[in-house]
């Protein structure tokens, strides 16, 4: 009867730190890849009702913006990100605030 050969099996005995350190990078990994972690804050952006407002960044690509409610007193509205072919959206992201009937003053967070 042939004899079956059963590879060696190798193991490598972690100690208790190891353990964390390859935990802990592999957190710091998932981090990294979080693409909100790479942008910033805009504040005190002024927008005028029913206006295109160009708001320029400094990413170098299209981006992606969170608007924060109008701050101070407001009645209801809206802030939309607008596409508009006049300027770059590796360099600008256009905003438009509308139903206010004055201009409101929100702060961004672009990424």
């Amino acid at each position: 009867m042939p004899r079956k050969y059963i590879a060696p099996l190798i193991f490598r005995v972690m100690s208790e730190t190891d353990r964390i350190l390859r935990n802990f990078d592999d957190r710091i990994r998932e981090l990294v890849s979080i693409s909100i972690l790479g942008g910033y804050r805009i504040r005190a952006i002024e927008l005028e009702d029913a206006t295109n407002t160009p708001i320029a960044h400094r990413i170098g690509r299209r981006v992606t913006l969170l608007a924060s409610p109008p701050i101070g007193p407001s009645t209801s509205g809206r802030i939309e990100v607008v596409e508009d072919s006049q300027f770059d959206p590796d360099k600008y992201v256009v905003l438009k605030a509308s139903g206010y009937g004055r201009t409101v003053t929100v702060d961004a967070w672009v990424f």
